[in-house]
């Protein structure tokens, strides 16, 4: 069994909470300065940049809020449930899937990337 901390919350689940919040953090920073360059300097943006940097903000508020949630033993109906917590989790998995996908190599491979996680052949 995985060691505890004093208030019983499990040092894995909060650490890996702590480091999803510097991820996001990170992504929300690159993007906020990419968003900044190319509306200021280029007059565009790309609609992708603007899906990470809500990405990167969703996430860094479910993770801070988990992270206050397990501290304060915050309990809610649906949200603090372990079935709750996923579903939030993969919804935010495939908006950084997407993102990423069309960021690195435009929407056509976008789709082919979300099809291979979905486990589809086509």
């Amino acid at each position: 069994m995985a060691p505890k901390l004093s208030l019983g919350i499990p040092p894995i689940r909060l650490g890996l909470y702590a480091v999803l919040t510097l991820f996001s953090f990170i992504l929300f920073c690159l993007t906020a300065a990419r968003l900044h360059y190319t509306t200021t300097k280029l007059d565009f943006y790309e609609s992708v940049v603007a899906e990470l940097l809500f990405t990167g903000l969703m996430t860094m508020i479910w993770s801070i809020f988990v992270i206050v949630a397990m501290f304060q033993r915050l309990e809610f109906r649906f949200i603090t449930t372990f079935l709750g917590e996923i579903i939030v989790l993969v919804v935010l998995w495939f908006f950084w899937i997407v993102g990423s996908g069309i960021a690195s190599c435009g929407e056509s491979c976008a789709a082919a990337t979300l099809a291979w996680e979905m486990g589809s052949e086509d």
